[in-house]
């Protein structure tokens, strides 16, 4: 079967939601992949230094322990600004 070409406003989602590449924001796909990779990686600096949901006393990320939705993540926002990521669905709205 021959692969779709993505179409604008779409880009592949390698996170668990789905055990195959997927358009990101899709079905199951909240963008959590993004949040986890910018938490694991850069906490305390960079983007989560200064971020609203960081959580200072606890030195957590209200987005990465759930209380918070991944699209009120600055990482989620600037990535679908930059790539003109068109969200789709309730989760999004």
């Amino acid at each position: 079967m021959p692969k779709r070409q993505l179409r604008k406003g779409e880009v592949n989602c390698y996170c668990s939601a789905y055990q195959f590449p997927h358009r990101f924001g899709g079905g199951k796909c909240k963008g959590f992949n993004l949040v986890q990779s910018q938490w694991l990686t850069y906490f305390g600096s960079g983007d989560c230094e200064n971020c609203n949901l960081r959580c200072e006393d606890e030195n957590t990320c209200n987005v990465f322990d759930g209380i918070e939705k991944t699209k009120e993540c600055p990482v989620v926002q600037e990535f679908t600004q930059q790539n003109e990521v068109r969200l789709l669905g309730k989760y999004w709205k």
